[in-house]
């Protein structure tokens, strides 16, 4: 059985035993460890949670505020943003803000609703893990048969690129120079 059949957890290029386990309401805070505290429970036991010795991650439902624990984030080796749905964006700011406002530079998991459409954006955002369970997208992803996003509205997390005539028009770095040139040439037809 190969690991894309085993494990959920998809880093760093391929599927891999995940080393957190689900939290529950009966872990004790002090003793506690490879599980993601959800958000509303550090908040309330921050002390607690805090003097804990062990690798710890917080799990962040989008709905959350983040900005509560800003100070904190360097404490947790992940942060889990749940995508509770496919048409729910909130998780990919949750993530920007991560790595923009607060610079945080550990893993930055998503977790629920993860579909292979999702996951070009996902990593542009900044997340670096992802928990897989719906069967077509582990297929595309063990056969690194991603969707690609060859064009993106602006600049950010994108280093490497080609800029287009607009300062927030940019190519991907994968595509060859004639596609780049007729993207190119769509967008300044479109602007006109």
């Amino acid at each position: 059985m190969t690991a894309s059949k085993r494990h959920t957890l998809w880093k760093d290029g391929a599927f891999m035993a995940d080393p957190f386990h689900a939290w529950n309401e009966e872990s004790n805070l002090a003793t506690a460890s490879y599980t993601h505290v959800p958000l509303a429970m550090f908040v309330v036991n921050r002390d607690a949670i805090l003097a804990n010795p062990h690798s710890l991650g917080l799990s962040v439902a989008p709905e959350k505020r983040i900005e509560d624990v800003a100070a904190d984030l360097g404490r947790f080796v992940s942060i889990a943003i749940a995508f509770p749905a496919f048409t729910d964006g909130r998780g990919y700011s949750l993530a920007r803000m991560l790595v923009e406002r607060y610079q945080y530079t550990n893993e930055i998991r998503a977790v629920g609703n993860v579909l292979q459409d999702q996951i070009p954006l996902m990593r542009r955002c900044g997340i670096n893990a992802l928990v897989v369970t719906h069967e077509p997208t582990r297929a595309a992803l063990a056969e690194n048969r991603l969707p690609e996003v060859a064009i993106f509205i602006n600049r950010l997390a994108l280093p490497k690129c080609r800029l287009a005539p607009t300062p927030f028009f940019v190519v991907s770095p994968d595509i060859s120079e004639a596609q780049a040139l007729w993207l190119r040439l769509c967008l300044l037809d479109f602007l006109q």
